[in-house]
């Protein structure tokens, strides 16, 4: 969006990366959920966050998270941009939750909890990495892992 258009539309940088960030976390959950929901196997959607990866990075040109990139922007915890990026963060939280429940490898709610962090922790690395090196390897590896988790 051209910086004439955008300002036609929206009053401060702030209420157009609220408006950028809102679409932004229904298209993303969408193209996810889309990628989990092709498979029927159980550990097969918990791997396919790692898949929705591989596929989702190299098409913005390992740009990384939106979110973070723009929360970068608004340092301040209490603004309500980092609010919607926790948000967010928490969304994939929810959703790995969710997967990791659904598979029934857990045996306690602590046990839910920690693997639910580790694979959230592998999945937000992966991201990160992939923007330092334009590369998928550490989306692979982080796949790797997240199987020797839930086997």
């Amino acid at each position: 969006m051209s910086r004439f258009l955008a300002s036609n539309h929206f009053s401060s940088k702030e209420e157009l990366c609220i408006a950028y960030l809102n679409q932004r976390h229904q298209d993303w959950f969408t193209w996810l959920w889309q990628e989990i929901e092709r498979h029927d196997d159980q550990q097969a959607r918990v791997l396919s966050l790692f898949d929705f990866l591989e596929q989702w990075l190299p098409r913005c040109q390992f740009r990384g998270c939106a979110f973070l990139n723009i929360a970068a922007e608004f340092p301040s915890p209490d603004h309500p941009i980092r609010r919607l990026v926790s948000d967010h963060k928490a969304g994939v939280r929810a959703c790995i939750r969710q997967l990791i429940s659904d598979l029934g490898i857990a045996n306690t709610a602590e046990d839910l909890a920690s693997k639910t962090d580790l694979i959230y922790l592998l999945f937000e690395g992966a991201i990160s990495e992939s923007q330092v090196y334009s590369s998928t390897h550490f989306i692979q590896v982080a796949r790797q892992s997240a199987l020797r988790l839930i086997q």
